[in-house]
């Protein structure tokens, strides 16, 4: 199969709806969810910086 062949064929991924999460009590709905999978400390903190004044 040519790449040629992957841009026209639309049935090679499909993409489920995402249902809508349960509310968890105490957190805004509007609330992100950060997960690091690190074991870098550094990689932790750079997170943690760049995120510091994000609200």
């Amino acid at each position: 199969m040519s790449g040629d062949d992957l841009t026209t064929t639309d049935d090679l991924v499909s993409f489920a709806d995402d249902a809508e999460a349960p509310p968890t009590p105490g957190i805004s709905p509007r609330c992100w969810r950060i997960l690091v999978v690190d074991d870098d400390a550094d990689v932790h903190r750079a997170t943690a910086f760049a995120l510091r004044d994000v609200t």
